[in-house]
């Protein structure tokens, strides 16, 4: 079991100072950390976050060191994920809440503690969180690694606009496809495919994807009229043999030396429009998100 945590409220440079943590730049890996007895806490992304991932063996020591650091009228949070496993399962959430009179409070979350919890943050927040998960749902930490899992609940129409102004829907949503209606299909094909472009280039897309889904694709652009990628596509069909969807392993086909630097290319459009086509994309949300399935 693993453990993952972005340790908001909490002043790693002012512990600095007060001798209380130690900081090492770690050269080879371009990455700064802060130590603070046997706990290392990374610097992600430019320092955005400071965080943590840690062992069961070391959860006494962590929260001892959060709950004495943790500032008046915050909290921290950190959550488990059972890495051993072939798909790993996310587990519990635990936080941390320092109230203004210092008193600590602990909770792992769950349907009784919720509203509870969320009435805590609220009030020092002056914000009207409704869940937990959605909170840290955004932070590209736990984003990165995959441990917040929604559920059905927390996809709200509020919710489903919110996704699609920060350019998540497909990661989000994802999980819940099997009761998607067709408008929401049409989101899903297109920004399924622009991430599986982005990791494998669009020829190993239309090879993975076979000819039945990317025509589903094609239809969808033509439905959200993103006419620039649907003519890349098509311009990139008519340079496949009749006999592309049939292979069965494209890397072992002289096929690919033949089109790689077209379809170069073409990955290299496709890259261009991104932000065209996600502008795109949230016109449609907009426009037909009553007719979205969502839960409440």
């Amino acid at each position: 079991m693993n453990y993952y945590s972005i340790n908001r409220n909490i002043d790693f440079k002012e512990l600095l100072k007060e001798n209380k943590v130690n900081f090492i730049v770690l050269k080879e890996y371009e990455r700064n950390m802060y130590k603070s007895g046997n706990i290392n806490f990374e610097e992600w992304k430019d320092n955005q976050y400071i965080t943590m991932i840690f062992s069961n063996k070391l959860i006494d020591e962590y929260e001892s060191f959060i709950c004495s650091n943790l500032k008046p009228g915050s909290w921290s949070e950190y959550i488990e994920k059972d890495t051993s496993l072939m798909k790993p399962l996310q587990g519990d959430i635990h936080l941390i809440i320092k109230l203004l009179d210092k008193t600590i409070k602990k909770y792992i979350l769950d349907d009784n503690n919720e509203l509870e919890i969320l009435n805590i943050i609220n009030e020092f927040s002056n914000e009207k969180y409704e869940s937990i998960r959605k909170i840290l749902v955004f932070d590209d930490f736990y984003r990165f690694y995959d441990v917040i899992e929604l559920r059905k609940e927390d996809i709200t129409k509020d919710f489903i606009l919110e996704c699609c102004e920060k350019g998540t829907y497909f990661k989000f949503l994802e999980p819940f496809k099997d009761d998607f209606n067709n408008y929401q299909n049409n989101v899903y094909l297109i920004t399924e495919f622009d991430m599986e472009v982005g990791s494998g280039g669009l020829l190993n897309y239309l090879f993975q994807s076979g000819e039945e889904k990317v025509n589903l694709l094609l239809n969808a652009l033509k439905e959200l009229k993103i006419d620039k990628i649907d003519n890349i596509i098509s311009e990139s069909l008519k340079l496949l043999p009749s006999y592309f969807f049939e292979l069965e392993n494209i890397f072992c086909d002289e096929l690919v030396e033949e089109l790689e630097n077209k379809f170069n290319d073409f990955d290299t459009k496709i890259y261009e429009l991104v932000e065209e086509e996600q502008d795109m994309i949230n016109v449609y949300i907009n426009n037909n998100i009553d007719k979205f399935n969502y839960i409440y």
